[in-house]
């Protein structure tokens, strides 16, 4: 694995079956956090009023200031990620504030959700309704992702099943 890529610093495996033991190779673990499931039979209908699908940069902007964690003035995501139509940011409003929102993606077989957030702290609810949300746009596909720690709680509250772990490495710079 590490012979087919760029080992400089800052280099990062992610190690969805968190099989790997990379210290020896210089990287450490950034973060573990397990993968989360819900099956179409196993959610419940979850209204989804107040969710839509974001389609201008200035909206993805508004969503990333909400989200908390951009690093600079540019922002975080590429204004290209909303012409994808595998890939959906999705937000919930309440008046003109981003109050929650998700980036959902999908594939022939499951969705995927990533970036979860709810400034409020309900991030049960936000799994759920950008769950729905997003299988409102492409069917009653499983919807996976991952979290970790109190995240974690929040998302087998909502109902979502740990299936497994993972590990994010990251390579350490030379001493």
């Amino acid at each position: 694995l590490l012979s087919s890529i760029d080992l400089g610093e800052g280099c990062s495996v992610k190690d969805s079956f968190a099989c790997l033991d990379l210290d020896a190779a210089g990287f450490r673990a950034l973060f573990r956090a397990e993968w989360v499931v819900s099956q179409p039979a196993e959610r419940r209908r979850v209204a989804t009023r107040g969710w839509s699908v974001l389609t201008t940069e200035a909206q993805l902007r508004a969503w990333e200031a909400s989200w908390g964690e951009v690093p600079g003035e540019t922002g975080f995501f590429r204004p290209a990620l909303l012409e994808d139509e595998t890939i959906a940011v999705v937000v919930r409003y309440e008046g003109n504030c981003v109050v929650a929102g998700a980036i959902a993606n999908r594939s022939e077989t499951v969705i995927g959700l990533t970036n979860v957030f709810d400034t409020a702290g309900d991030l049960g609810s936000a799994w759920l309704a950008s769950a729905a949300a997003a299988a409102t746009l492409w069917g009653d596909l499983p919807i996976v992702g991952y979290d970790s720690g109190d995240a974690l709680d929040a998302v087998r509250g909502a109902g979502f099943e740990s299936v497994g772990e993972l590990v994010v490495w990251i390579s350490e710079p030379d001493s």
